[in-house]
């Protein structure tokens, strides 16, 4: 019976340690699953994080393609407002060339019609003065035969 106390002693003794070993690996197992619920958490926190991040990465990738449209397109626009710009300089220098040409014609043709008018009031002077000489003669002559009808006549 001692002997039976005794493996029953050991058989408890053994009995305990096993449940206190299993106690502790049920804790051990609960520990570890709160890890991995945490894990989990964690991870599933992380994916959400990621996509939000992925998403916000693909909205400003969006507006960075927009803007960079956008900006080709403006310069795109800004070359053709140059070269209308470069077109148009071309024209009106074209134009300002012609008109300075058409005013230093009519400037020429200007000069050309004052000295005829010159020569013209020139010849005018010239055929006056004659006129006027011959007028001066006439009279002379008119003043000669009016003293010789008056000496004629009182005679």
């Amino acid at each position: 019976m001692k002997k039976n106390k005794n493996n029953h002693s050991s058989t408890n003794s053994d009995l305990l340690k096993e449940r206190s070993h299993n106690k502790d690996l049920e804790m051990e197992v609960k520990d570890l699953e709160i890890r991995f619920s945490t894990a989990t958490k964690t991870n599933e926190h992380l994916q959400v994080t990621c996509k939000k991040i992925q998403e916000k990465a693909n909205t400003y990738m969006n507006k960075y393609e927009n803007a960079d449209r956008e900006l080709k397109t403006k310069k795109q626009l800004i070359l053709q407002i140059e070269k209308q710009k470069d077109e148009l300089e071309k024209i009106n220098k074209e134009s300002i060339d012609k008109l300075e040409k058409e005013f230093a014609l009519a400037v020429v043709q200007h000069e050309m019609h004052y000295e005829d008018l010159l020569s013209r009031i020139t010849d005018f002077k010239i055929k006056y003065a004659q006129m006027n000489n011959e007028n001066k003669k006439i009279m002379a002559k008119f003043e000669e035969q009016k003293v010789e009808m008056v000496g004629i006549i009182s005679k």
